[in-house]
């Protein structure tokens, strides 16, 4: 199982545009890619909310 620690840190390749939701389990950000500029949608957990459900 790969480890969190491992992970390259996403801020170095995505910048958060703006909230476009959040519910139980954590938000959704609208990104934008800071080398070519493509869009996408991510979903951050909340860790604490995940933690407690299960």
């Amino acid at each position: 199982m790969i480890g969190l620690e491992s992970l390259a840190d996403p801020s170095d390749t995505w910048e958060i545009i703006e909230t476009i939701g959040k519910g139980t389990y954590g938000k959704v950000y609208k990104v934008a890619n800071k080398k070519d500029g493509s869009l996408a949608a991510v979903k951050i957990l909340d860790p604490i909310s995940v933690s407690k459900k299960y």
